[in-house]
Formats: C-alpha cells, sequence, structure tokens
C-alpha cells in the first residue's frame, strides 16, 4: 500500500475580523508575539475599518505552526493592547477568523512597539493651496483657492502675504508666504499630529494693488473639522475686532502615515527602469534603461484588432495568463490598474463599472464585495469574440511608451487572431501568482472629482484606499521579490504615495490639457513638470498623439530629468513609434 506524500507548511491568506469601537484618532493593529526578536512584539497589520465598529485584515500565515497575536490601538504614537494574547494554528480549510466584539477594555500601554522597528513612518503631511498661478486653465464652476472679502472696508483687497502656523499641545511651527510664492503648494511636515487638539492658524495680509498700508484678517482651521475626502473647504476671516469681513477658500491634502515593517528593507528589488539621483533636492527618479511594458497584460482588449498588417493573439486583459504570457514574450512590466472593492480589497479592473450579464446594468467596484466582483469576471466578458463586441469592449487600445533614455516600448504582435478568457483576479493574487521576474506598473485607480461628480460616487478616502493597496503590495513584495513602479491620474495619490513611501517610484498619468480637467495640475504640461517636480516624482506619461504634435513638450519634461511615458493607439503603428524616437525617446 503506497503512502500519501508528506505535506509540508503551506501558506494561507487568513482574515481577522473584529468588532471593537476605539477613541478618536486611533486605528486598530493586528500584532504578532515574536519569540525570536529584540521585542515583544513584532509585525503589526493595520486593520481596515468599516462602519460602525467592524475591523478587517488580511495576512500570509504558515499552516502547522502557531500564531500568537493580540489586538491593539494606535494614535501614530504609541501603542495599548486591548485583548488578551490569543493562539491559532492556520488551516487550509479555516482561512476565516471570527474574534467577536471586544467589551470596552483598559488600554494598557504596550512600551516594546514605542520604538520599535516596527513603526517606520510616524510623519503626517498637510499641503495647501491657498491661490492658483494665473496661468493656471481652471475648469468653470469649480471652486477656486483665494480670498473673497465682503466688509467695505476691504474692498479692492487682495492677498499680500500669508502666515500659516500648526499648533497643537506638544508642538508649534510656522511659514510665511510672500506675494510671489502664494500661489505654490504650502506643505507641514508633522511628527504626531493629533487631530483632536492640532489647527492651523492662517493669518492673510491684503492690500488694494500693494498701494496701502496691509490689513491683517485671521482665521482658524481645526484638523478634526477637516473631512477627509473632501479637498476644499471655506473659513471664515476675522478682522481684529473680531467680525467677519471675508471668507478664505484653500484646497487641502492631509497625508497620514504608512506603516509596514518592509519599509525599512534595503532589499526591496530597485527598478532597472529608473535610478535615483543623490543630487536632486526633491530625490527624484529618472530613467536608467530601456523597458518594454505590456499594456494590462499582454494588450488591452481592444488591441486584439488588426494593426499595421499584424494580427493579434489576444489573452484576456488584466488576467494572470496575460500577465504571465506578456513576460513570456519579452516585456520587463505589465501594466494593471488596481481598485477597491466595496470590503477594501485591491482587485485588478480597469473601468470604474462592470457590466452584468444578460443585464443591461452597470455596478461600480466599489459597491461590490470582493467575493461578488470575482464571481462576475468570468461571465461578463465570455459573451462574444466578434470583432463588433470587442471594439465595444475598450475605450483604449494602447501599449505604453516609455522615454528619456527608457526607449520604445511595443505591444508584440502575432498571428492567428484568438481570445483565451481567465477569471480576474486581486491584487493579491497577481502579486503571488506572476512570476517575480516580471515588474509590476500599478495604476492606482482613483475617481477624481470630475467622475466623482458625474457619477455621485462616495468613494473611501484617500488613505484609507492607498493604505489598503500598499499593505498587499509590499506583503507580497516580501514573499515574492519583484520590481514595482506606480502611476495614476489622480495628482493628490501620486503625490500620497510618494509621502507615504520610497521605496517604488510613482509617475503622474496627465491629459496635459487634451482633456481639461478638474484639477489645473493636469491641464497642461507646465503645470504637470511643476507639480512632478515639487513632489520629486519619477516622470510624466501622456498621451501620445500631443507628444507626436507638440515635440517640445518632450524637450521640456525630459530637460528637467523627468522620464516620459506615452500612451494611446498611436503607439499601435510603427511610423508613430519611429517619430517619437527620432525627438529622443530612444
Amino acid at each position: 500500500m503506497q503512502k500519501s506524500p508528506h505535506q509540508g507548511p503551506t501558506e494561507v491568506d487568513v482574515t481577522f475580523t473584529v468588532k471593537v469601537t476605539l477613541r478618536e484618532g486611533q486605528h486598530l493593529c493586528l500584532v504578532e508575539r515574536s519569540h525570536n526578536s529584540g521585542c515583544n512584539y513584532d509585525h503589526r497589520l493595520q486593520m481596515s475599518f468599516s462602519p460602525p465598529n467592524l475591523w478587517k485584515g488580511t495576512m500570509p500565515l504558515t499552516t502547522k505552526s502557531t500564531f500568537e497575536y493580540l489586538y491593539a490601538a494606535s494614535d501614530g504614537i504609541s501603542f495599548f493592547h486591548i485583548s488578551n494574547i490569543r493562539k491559532i494554528r492556520p488551516k487550509i480549510k479555516t482561512p476565516y477568523i471570527d474574534d467577536g466584539e471586544l467589551e470596552d477594555a483598559t488600554q494598557i500601554d504596550l512600551p516594546s512597539l514605542h520604538h520599535s522597528h516596527t513603526l517606520i513612518n510616524k510623519t503626517s503631511f498637510f499641503d495647501f493651496n491657498f491661490s492658483y498661478p494665473s496661468s493656471f486653465l481652471l475648469k468653470p464652476k469649480r471652486p477656486v483657492p483665494g480670498v473673497e472679502f465682503i466688509h467695505p472696508d476691504y474692498q479692492g483687497h487682495k492677498m499680500v502675504k500669508l502666515m500659516v502656523s500648526f499648533m497643537s499641545s506638544t508642538q508649534q511651527q510656522a511659514t510665511i508666504v510672500d506675494s510671489e510664492h502664494i500661489s505654490k503648494p504650502v506643505t507641514f511636515r508633522i511628527e504626531h499630529p493629533s487631530s483632536s487638539h492640532s489647527s492651523f492658524r492662517i493669518e492673510v495680509q491684503s492690500s488694494v494693488d500693494g498701494l496701502e498700508e496691509p490689513k491683517t484678517t485671521v482665521g482658524t482651521v481645526i484638523i478634526s473639522q477637516l473631512p477627509a475626502t473632501q479637498q476644499y473647504t471655506t473659513i471664515p476671516l476675522f478682522n481684529p475686532h473680531l467680525f467677519v469681513v471675508g471668507h478664505l477658500t484653500f484646497r487641502y491634502l492631509h497625508t497620514t502615515p504608512f506603516f509596514h515593517k518592509e519599509l525599512l528593507n534595503d532589499d526591496i528589488p530597485s527598478s532597472p527602469f529608473f535610478v535615483n539621483k543623490n543630487s536632486n533636492k526633491n530625490n527624484t527618479s529618472t530613467v536608467k534603461a530601456m523597458s518594454l511594458v505590456g499594456h494590462r497584460g499582454s494588450g488591452a482588449d481592444g488591441s486584439r484588432l488588426p494593426v499595421g498588417g499584424f494580427t493579434r493573439c489576444h489573452l484576456q486583459e488584466n488576467t494572470v495568463l496575460s500577465f504571465e504570457s506578456a513576460g513570456a514574450s519579452g516585456a520587463q512590466y505589465v501594466e494593471f490598474d488596481v481598485q477597491l472593492t466595496k470590503d477594501l480589497e485591491p482587485v485588478i479592473y480597469h473601468d470604474f463599472f462592470v457590466k452584468l450579464p444578460s443585464m443591461p446594468v452597470s455596478v461600480p467596484i466599489h459597491s461590490m464585495s470582493n467575493i461578488q466582483f470575482h464571481s462576475l469576471g468570468k461571465r461578463v466578458f465570455h459573451k462574444s469574440t466578434s470583432q463588433e463586441d470587442l471594439r465595444s469592449s475598450t475605450s483604449q487600445s494602447d501599449p505604453v511608451l516609455i522615454s528619456k533614455s527608457a526607449g520604445v516600448v511595443q505591444n508584440v504582435h502575432s498571428a492567428p487572431a484568438s481570445i483565451h478568457d481567465t477569471q480576474f483576479p486581486t491584487l493579491r493574487e497577481v502579486m503571488m501568482k506572476v512570476s517575480g521576474s516580471i515588474g509590476f506598473n500599478i495604476e492606482i485607480k482613483y475617481p477624481m472629482h470630475d467622475e466623482v461628480e458625474k457619477h455621485l460616487f462616495q468613494p473611501v478616502d484617500r488613505n484609507t484606499y492607498l493604505d489598503c493597496i500598499l499593505w498587499v503590495v509590499f506583503q507580497c513584495v516580501s514573499l515574492v521579490p519583484r520590481s514595482v513602479f506606480f502611476s495614476s491620474f489622480d495628482p493628490d495619490v501620486c503625490a500620497m504615495l510618494r509621502k507615504k513611501q520610497n521605496k517604488f517610484p510613482v509617475m503622474f498619468l496627465t491629459q496635459i490639457g487634451t482633456d481639461v480637467r478638474s484639477d489645473p495640475r493636469s491641464n497642461s504640461p507646465e503645470a504637470s513638470v511643476d507639480f512632478a517636480l515639487h513632489e520629486g516624482l519619477a516622470g510624466l506619461v501622456c498621451p501620445a498623439g500631443i507628444i507626436i504634435a507638440e515635440p517640445s513638450i518632450t524637450a521640456l519634461v525630459v530637460g528637467k530629468g523627468l522620464a516620459l511615458a506615452t500612451w494611446g493607439s498611436e503607439n499601435n503603428d510603427p511610423r508613430n513609434v519611429a517619430i517619437q524616437r527620432d525627438l529622443g525617446l530612444t
């Protein structure tokens, strides 16, 4: 009788859920008890919150070994355990742990975590725009930063100077902005801000064309009163007699810290596509060598159509099979879009909506659970392979073209035409299943103001959104090392990604004025370049058509030491590729 082979330990993703009400400004962490490190508690998982009091988190564990953990509340400075130590032995058939509801307990200090190497990033960033440059191309009926005076004593007054002060129970900062820099972003870097006891005091000096003695008005911003998902707010301005004489509208962005122990890991693979320039004060990254990038894997759905005498053998976009095929065909990177489901699971999908099978209804990804989304994937895109359906299945058919000295990137063409369909995966599945030799260009899909207004979206705030994605990326890269860089059309997402981590380069996807957006940083080459330089981004990703039509844009971007990438159906034509190579994209 033949014995079954011994099955050793395997890795399984275990999801923990628990219900608990925390104090204001705290988040919940699941903390591993370590017996092999210098501190008593080592690895930490930051849990995701779902109102009113549900916390959820997933982490890979090894079967046939005991995992000891407890739940801890953190305010960004200290950790306080709110549960006793728990033990489990993970099993493949039981990847779900429901720890019920925690009673209101005394929060006992965990001093070993105060200065532990697991507490990586302790810095929050606050970015303000109090005015826009006059050169900005603005969309009508959109909020515009600036001052509006309503008192007759301030008629005709304009801002000439600002003093912005941050105040909390433990620290104070102040910065003065003169008239020459009043349209530039103002950034505060703050250690351990306590939102319930922190505020900004904004002192505005104004005059009529600078010809008279400036008058001073003051406004106050309580951090806890700034909505996480809102980008603009208006506050009253008071004169020295405490009368309201006007209002100040400004744009703000609060970037909270991201925690992961891999932020200290110097062994995370660096991208051969980028190289850091230590002499650059913004610590930007620039292109190092040519790389081939497979768009959504081995090509977007619409690029199956014949182009230039070539017909493609196409695999379903954004699938593990498509990514592996692109790598086998010579791509060093694959590009794909990531967004969150209702239960905060990062999934790979291009559009914000999924068409339901056999129904004329489209459902937003963020309103579906991961299980619901996963169950739809195979049916939605399996109905037809006719040329007409293929044309309507996507809005773009475009490989990616990456520049400076990075050269030209083209999709691989072959024959005959066919289609192979597989299930749409989660980000975790892709990062664990696709070979580590294939790099990832992860595009973060977050609805900008235009999409929110058009579709009445109610998105998760950007910090939660990005932290959920970054956690999976760092966790998986520690298990399957690979090269990664991020990109996004949302300027704030780009800025926050850069502030939350410094391991992976970030590129700004921008229309540079070909399609006027609500965010003016996307509406001209100059504005996009200034933004990328200010935030220390690696470069821009622009429409191929405008780069071909306006060669000066290439010189503008590359001349500033930024990488330049292009997308669009124009890149399917070898003649357009040659034009861009002649422009210096070689």
